[in-house]
């Protein structure tokens, strides 16, 4: 006499299969399942905001020739070639951190092949290299074009947030907004020249890197307001495509309705 069709479809945990009505069942709510967290996930994956074109180069070390200097972030003056045109690239360490001062001050003016990793993002790059590694002190070539002077593009009032310009530039993405404040604020403590960053509409953004009024690293000052709207104040000067903005910290303004 064959059982009943209810105890048949019975689910008992120790019997060695499933009812065949009952696994079916099963075997179609999973298949449901993996097809709608595949979709969900596509379509997510879809309406993610692009973080930016950016590349950390770490590993691609390759050989670049300029002229150091010190101030007011450790950088490299490199020639355009064939203009008499020179183009600078900030320089940081491998890790969260700027270069040392005694390496910073005894090559400073001197010409050097460094060997470095390039971090970049669109059109503006910086260089990280291992000081105790990378430095070859060569005699200047005769052909390479003077520092031109800092040129002054008068007093500004700029919004933007300000940034760690390792991660920014590529080493992390996004590397910018709340998100990203903790490892922002441990990067510019560490020496990391710190940038503000001026997002324009339909426009490609512009970075200026922040200094005091005298010229000299503000680090420390700007920490409790990095990963915030921001407006700033102060001297815009341009040098071989990098552009600087001298402030006082202490007037540092939160935007906070932004």
């Amino acid at each position: 006499m064959s059982e009943p069709k209810e105890d048949r479809d019975f689910f008992i945990g120790w019997e060695p299969k499933m009812p065949p009505l009952l696994k079916r069942r099963v075997r179609l709510y999973v298949f449901a399942l993996l097809a709608l967290s595949i979709g969900v996930g596509a379509i997510m994956a879809m309406l993610q905001k692009n973080f930016g074109i950016s590349r950390y180069a770490w590993t691609d070390l390759r050989p670049v020739e300029g002229v150091f200097r010190a101030d007011p972030y450790p950088h490299l003056s490199v020639h355009i070639p064939n203009t008499n045109q020179c183009q600078n690239f900030m320089l940081v360490d491998e890790f969260k951190e700027s270069w040392p001062e005694a390496v910073v001050r005894r090559h400073d003016g001197r010409f050097v092949r460094l060997q470095v990793g390039t971090i970049y993002r669109g059109d503006v790059a910086m260089f990280e290299g291992n000081p105790d590694q990378s430095i070859e002190v060569l005699d200047t070539p005769v052909h390479f074009p003077e520092m031109p002077d800092l040129e002054s593009l008068g007093r500004q009032t700029l919004v933007g947030e300000i940034v760690d310009s390792k991660c920014y530039y590529g080493a992390m993405n996004p590397g910018k907004l709340k998100t990203h404040r903790a490892c922002a604020i441990a990067c510019i403590q560490g020496g990391i020249p710190p940038v503000l960053l001026v997002r324009q509409n339909g426009r490609a953004p512009l970075y200026f890197f922040l200094t005091d009024l005298e010229g000299q690293p503000v680090n420390e000052r700007v920490l409790p307001y990095v990963a915030e709207p921001v407006e700033i104040t102060g001297e815009v000067e341009s040098q071989c495509g990098l552009l600087l903005l001298k402030i006082d910290p202490a007037r540092i303004q939160r935007i906070h309705d932004a």
